[in-house]
């Protein structure tokens, strides 16, 4: 798993524990750390080696990253990227409506 994606799992789970969804956290946390070395960011030491480490452990080393953090990275790129949220259908989900569909031998018309 990539470094992104780990980093995501930690900012879903932080997110989680301090809103109204705390409970849905929980079993987040647990499935997180059961697999730490897989789905969190790793830690380093002085001479390379990987270590990784719990939800808490890695909150307590990073405690510049607030709960709402995933909130305000959405909302910066919605504020510095309006023009293709647009067109993606004015939210960061994209449109909220099925894509048409190709078309096939069958409905294409010739004059």
């Amino acid at each position: 798993m990539s470094v992104l994606n780990q980093s995501l799992n930690f900012l879903i789970a932080h997110y989680l524990s301090q809103g109204p969804l705390r409970e849905a956290a929980v079993p987040l946390r647990r499935q997180l750390e059961e697999r730490a070395d897989a789905m969190l960011p790793l830690r380093y030491d002085w001479q390379g080696n990987r270590h990784s480490r719990a939800y808490d452990e890695l909150a307590q080393e990073l405690p510049h990253i607030a709960p709402d953090e995933l909130l305000r990275i959405m909302q910066a790129l919605i504020t510095s990227d309006s023009l293709a949220l647009l067109t993606a259908g004015g939210t960061v989900l994209g449109r909220s409506h099925k894509r048409p569909r190709r078309p096939t031998p069958d409905t294409l018309t010739t004059s």
